[in-house]
């Protein structure tokens, strides 16, 4: 019988969860990106490898193109520059059709000289975020095509030295592990640009090879980043809160590939782009797509018409598009002391108010707007927004005594960034006066040209101490203390006046993801005005130790919201006590409305972060609350104490035996001890690897209460797995009574499958270890069915409960690995699927021993289910299964890999003595047969 408050607290707790993956499944925007069209039907030409096609059958390579150009490619004779697009985890080769479909149509126009041929891998669609197996061998076919791709270009007129990389996914990935191989030449690669990949870690590490390749790839570029790979300029972007397989943290370079050779950044904050990109939709996006065209043409030299072998010009073409477009076309040599020449026939308006608007339909003709830096009036800021077209648009400079305009001025519109909406060519520049030589005579001047429609400019004159605020952001314990009210009528409010075109709100605290907010920015009141579809409102969330900003716009007189929350934390390293360095939530205001700022608790976004970024821990905590379970019922029956499963299911034997004082405690000891000086160089030199704990620390996601709240979690969950899964048991087995006519011969035969079925498993696993662990697992379903079965029919005993007690923990510790071990067992059953070799075992499988183990282990303790344990052998069962707990949450918290083999280890730890034991009653009974 269930316990009621028990049961009531883990329904509460799974539907919390349950609303946590709703939340990351369905919170974000509608997807904003925008499709790319076809003209022609597209082609995939496929490239002929010779002797490669035998050592790699399932792999081709093909070069796209369209109509008269799909034409032109049949005799490869190829004269342009070489694109390589790597597709990531069951990615498809037709993912190509995007960029090469934008390229194509970029180099028909007539200004342009330069052109991309695009070619494209086909790694039949596999699992490679699941199976590392397969990574060396998908990086050493790459290697080859770049070979085969440089061989086509021996003719060209300029031919090329190096290929552009795209990699989508686990294809950025391949990307940069082209560099490890012993035999690669670095020079054939200098630029990389890589879409939705996790460069920091594997998403859900539940392969050892998968771990190990990334493990070589990133120590690789961190070793080599002054030698080998100092020439490559690399690209990442990140697809915002939309792709929920890859958050955007896992995907940025920090401490990877060097600060001067690298650019990061979310898709929500590229300007010109400001959509979230779900994992697919990286490689179509419209908005994306033409960003990365504009980019590669812009790193084209113009003598060769191959990319630049400059690496400052690359990098300068990748900062401009990827991360502060300023509108200038002649970014790469733009001097930002640039002096501007005025002409004198120009008209000059002056304004010196602190706040105004000019708004007109059309220019008719070209005027300069001047505005006064006046610092006696305590104004230290000024922010000026505007939708004008021509580069330069503003400068800045002194007025000579006793007249109102100036000859010459030094231009500041490299400081200019653009706004959304996209089409709005929105652009603005916030600039303190200290950041200029001002004087009392300095102005700031607005270039207006002739013939433009619809110019809009605002601008404001302000005090930063008055506009620039900070919000101590509430911890956890006053979020909770004023729970529902936080999340109702606010955490914070903050009125702002008519006049006022920008305020900035410091978010102090702000360092973790779960800590999640929404600001709303109501308008109070509106002046009466006839607003065009581009005016309105602007909140920008600014994050400073990542590019990870989003943006919202709302149109004239309606109300803003934003969500204020995390994509990466903040690095421990990070000097938080600067004002620069908290996250900004920035609001461009429409100076004709006043607004009410309210900040509240986004409870919902709390529950989707903690699932995005601690789900990947659940599988670790359930296997040590499963492993107490097992421990505690061990130990029970040494001591000879068996109770019934009708009075004590398997999940109130969860709480009695899986309390989180019994092992939380030591777990926390332990993560003092080991990084205890001597302690810590102590196991350094044994070869111990860090601790799970080190890592998320690593990641800035780590604190103290997470492991106890993550038991507190797992433990709950446990419970109500363990009550769904009995009663839910218990109903199919009472439907056997169907079946109870059958005669006796017949249901021997039927049991005697045991057997069979054990056969089976065990050599199994030496051609997919996956397949054998889900054919044990099937075999201790039928087991503990039948043992219900028994029970429903009232014939148990007390041997009967026991062999319940103890199968039961065990189905659900192996039925867990079977799951963590779907990656081998898909991969094999597509290449049965192929290659129809039913017998051919799996390369590289990392579940192979584990599963073995484990089938061994529970074939041997299913036929050794008559024996029984002493009180001395249960208990050093317990401690091998309670060090087992510790170590699954030292070191499996987060390495998932590390899972089936603690498994193995603790059903091998039950079975073996129960096994033993077994064999002794059997040698003892014969020898008393004997005597």
């Amino acid at each position: 019988m269930a316990a009621p408050i028990p049961l009531s607290v883990s329904v509460v707790l799974v539907s919390i969860i349950g609303a946590g993956i709703y939340d990351v499944l369905t919170n974000f925007e509608q997807n904003g990106c925008e499709m790319t069209y076809m003209y022609e039907y597209p082609e995939y030409q496929e490239i002929a490898l010779g002797k490669l096609r035998k050592e790699y059958p399932t792999y081709r390579l093909f070069i796209y193109g369209e109509g008269q150009y799909a034409r032109q490619l049949r005799n490869l004779k190829l004269d342009g520059i070489p694109v390589l697009f790597i597709p990531g985890n069951a990615g498809s080769y037709k993912q190509v059709r995007s960029l090469g479909s934008v390229s194509l149509r970029m180099s028909e126009h007539p200004q342009v000289r330069a052109h991309f041929n695009y070619f494209v891998v086909d790694f039949n669609e596999e699992l490679s975020a699941l199976y590392g197996g397969v990574l060396d061998k998908q990086t050493e076919f790459v290697h080859h095509c770049l070979k085969k791709i440089l061989s086509f270009y021996s003719g060209a007129k300029s031919p090329p030295s190096s290929v552009v990389l795209v990699g989508h996914s686990m294809g950025g990935i391949i990307a940069r592990a082209l560099f490890t191989l012993p035999d690669f030449d670095s020079s054939m690669v200098n630029t990389i640009i890589t879409q939705a990949t996790p460069h920091q870690r594997p998403v859900a590490p539940v392969d050892i090879h998968l771990e190990k390749f990334y493990s070589k790839v990133n120590q690789y570029w961190r070793d080599n980043s002054l030698s080998s790979v100092r020439h490559v300029t690399i690209v990442s972007t990140g697809g915002g809160y939309r792709d929920i397989q890859v958050r955007y943290g896992l995907s940025a370079l920090d401490g990877i590939v060097a600060l001067d050779r690298a650019v990061s950044a979310s898709t929500m904050a590229i300007p010109k782009a400001w959509v979230s990109t779900d994992h697919l939709c990286a490689v179509w996006c419209r908005q994306m797509v033409l960003l990365t065209k504009r980019a590669l043409f812009d790193i084209v030299d113009e003598k060769t018409l191959q990319v630049s072998e400059d690496t400052e010009v690359r990098m300068k073409a990748f900062q401009h598009h990827f991360l502060n477009n300023n509108g200038l076309p002649d970014y790469q040599s733009y001097n930002e002391n640039k002096t501007i020449t005025l002409d004198s026939k120009i008209q000059w308006t002056y304004r010196d108010e602190k706040t105004w608007k000019f708004s007109v339909a059309k220019t008719t003709a070209p005027q300069y707007f001047s505005i006064p830096l006046v610092v006696e009036e305590r104004s230290d800021s000024i922010i000026i927004q505007t939708n004008l077209t021509n580069p330069e648009w503003i400068c800045y400079c002194d007025f000579p005594e006793g007249e109102q305009k100036c000859s010459t001025c030094t231009s500041l519109s490299s400081r200019s960034r653009f706004l959304p909406p996209l089409y709005s060519n929105t652009r603005y520049l916030r600039i303190a006066f200290k950041d200029i030589e001002l004087t009392p005579r300095s102005h700031i001047v607005i270039i207006v040209p002739s013939g433009q429609r619809k110019v809009d400019i605002v601008s404001d004159r302000y005090n930063s101490d008055e506009r620039h605020l900070v919000f101590q952001m509430p911890n956890i314990y006053d979020t909770i203390i004023s729970y529902p009210v936080s999340a109702t009528d606010g955490a914070a409010m903050l009125k702002i006046s008519n006049g006022s075109a920008f305020y900035s709100l410091h978010l102090a605290g702000l360092s973790l993801p779960t800590n999640t907010y929404r600001a709303l920015v109501m308008p109070m009141g509106c002046r009466r005005h006839n607003a065009e579809g581009f005016e309105g409102s602007i909140l920008r969330l600014n994050i400073p130790w990542s590019k990870e900003e989003s943006y919202v716009f709302s149109g004239y007189g309606k109300e803003l919201s934003i969500p204020v929350k995390l994509q990466s934390g903040r690095p421990a390293d990070y000097d938080w006590q600067l004002d620069a360095s908290e996250p900004h939530l920035e609001m461009f205001l429409h100076p004709y409305c006043h607004y009410k700022l309210k900040l509240i608790v986004a409870t919902q976004d709390t529950l989707g972060q903690a699932v995005r970024f601690y789900g990947v821990l659940l599988p670790g905590y359930l296997v040590a609350v499963l492993c107490l379970l097992l421990r505690g019922v061990v130990v029970a029956h040494g001591k000879g104490q068996v109770v019934s499963t009708r009075e004590q299911s398997p999940a109130d034997s969860l709480m009695e035996h899986a309390k989180p004082y019994y092992i939380m405690p030591t777990i926390l000891v332990l993560n003092f001890l080991i990084r205890f000086g001597p302690v810590a160089k102590l196991l350094t030199k044994f070869g111990v690897p860090e601790d799970d704990a080190a890592s998320l620390a690593a990641q800035s996601i780590w604190f103290k209460m997470l492991p106890l709240l993550m038991y507190l979690c797992c433990w709950m969950t446990s419970y109500m797995q363990a009550f769904v899964v009995f009663h839910t048991m218990s109903v199919v087995s009472f439907l056997g009574r169907l079946f109870a006519w059958l005669p006796d011969g017949l249901v021997r035969l039927i049991s005697s499958g045991q057997l069979v079925l054990s056969v089976l498993a065990i050599s199994s696993c030496l051609v997919c270890g996956s397949l054998g662990s889900f054919l044990v697992s099937s075999l201790l379903i039928f087991k503990v069915l039948r043992l219900m079965y028994i029970v429903s029919r009232q014939q148990d005993s007390k041997d009967t409960h026991r062999k319940l007690s103890l199968y039961f923990p065990i189905m659900l510790m192996v039925n867990l690995q079977a799951l963590l071990s779907m990656g081998p067992f898909i991969i094999w059953a597509k290449n049965v699927a192929m290659t129809r070799a039913w017998f051919q075992p799996l390369e590289s499988d990392p579940s192979r021993y584990p599963s073995l183990a484990v089938t061994v282990g529970v074939v041997l303790l299913l036929y050794a289910e008559n024996a029984t344990v002493s009180r001395s052998q249960s208990a050093v069962i317990g401690w091998v299964l309670y060090a087992m707990t510790a170590i699954t949450l030292l070191y499996a918290m987060e390495s998932l890999y590390r899972l089936p083999a603690y498994i193995s280890i603790c059903v091998l730890a039950v079975s073996l003595p129960y096994a033993a034991s077994f064999l002794m009653q059997k040698l003892n009974g014969e020898r008393r047969k004997n005597e």
